[in-house]
């Protein structure tokens, strides 16, 4: 890993998967990992009635926070799949994570999912007592689609400079539509018609809420970037990590070679994912 300017910048990593063929089976790697307790909410502020996994760790609160927000293309997902993920960061880093479902497309197409995560955010800020909470160490992040909410989240919680998360957590995230719109607008292409069920239209894809490379980097917490060079969206989460560093903004970057989407989710890629679980959790207990 080579540093600049006390800036983190990991290139290209060597560490393959066993299995090289597309996995199409959901890992249960690290659903067995212990956590204090797995509490069930129904956060009904939203307007949605929406399910929210909280997991507590052990010990006296109150606890540092992940908001960690699943993927799913936008159109699909839900809060299960990162399961492995949240009771690794729970138990490891000593942290409660909140792992919410949301509204998908396209029923519901942006900004609906982006203001129920913002409500959901803001109920445990201000239930933060009641469930043991420490939301002056708030880490926010997702993967893939998610990854994508989590930059909109942390741009619209700088416009109201009330909540200031400390750390934000991407695992392969779409942070470019505007240029994917573009360069993927094909009729045998499935995700640039993802982004228009997405996007309403006439919506500027360039908005820093919808594409974070188009949002002024200065305005982000330090931030870990982790991504697959056979994955499509790989060049967008670069460009992404270069402007933050660019801009000052501390930055682990972390791209596997031989790696496709969804490695942290899906089965046969477990060595990698748990790489990838270790250094976010060793990142959250330095950064919390």
């Amino acid at each position: 890993m080579s540093e600049t300017n006390g800036l983190k910048d990991q290139e290209m990593d060597t560490i393959t998967s066993t299995d090289t063929q597309q996995a199409l089976a959901m890992s249960f790697d690290g659903f067995d990992i212990p956590v204090k307790e797995i509490k069930e909410i129904i956060v009904k502020e939203t307007g949605f009635d929406t399910d929210v996994r909280l997991y507590m760790p052990e010990g006296e609160g109150p606890h540092p926070v992940v908001l960690f927000i699943h993927g799913g293309a936008f159109v699909g997902g839900f809060n299960v799949l990162d399961e492995g993920l949240c009771r690794k960061m729970c138990h490891d880093a000593g942290v409660a994570v909140i792992s919410p479902n949301y509204q998908l497309a396209p029923q519901y197409q942006w900004p609906v999912a982006l203001n129920e995560l913002h409500c959901v955010l803001k109920y445990f800020v201000e239930h933060s007592s009641e469930y043991g909470l420490d939301f002056s160490r708030l880490a926010i992040g997702g993967s893939s689609a998610g990854g994508n909410h989590a930059t909109a989240l942390c741009v619209q919680l700088n416009e109201e400079k009330k909540i200031k998360p400390k750390l934000m957590i991407l695992v392969y995230p779409t942070t470019d539509l505007y240029t994917d719109a573009m360069t993927m607008n094909t009729s045998e292409n499935d995700y640039a018609e993802l982004i228009r069920q997405f996007v309403p239209e006439g919506e500027d894809l360039r908005n820093p809420k919808i594409s974070a490379n188009y949002a002024d980097p200065a305005i982000f917490p330090k931030t870990l970037i982790f991504s697959g060079r056979e994955d499509a969206l790989w060049k967008e989460g670069k460009v992404f990590a270069d402007r933050l560093i660019d801009a000052g903004v501390e930055t682990l970057y972390k791209c596997y070679a031989h790696m496709g989407h969804g490695f942290l989710e899906l089965a046969g890629y477990e060595t990698v994912a748990r790489d990838t679980k270790d250094l976010i959790c060793r990142e959250i207990r330095s950064s919390l």
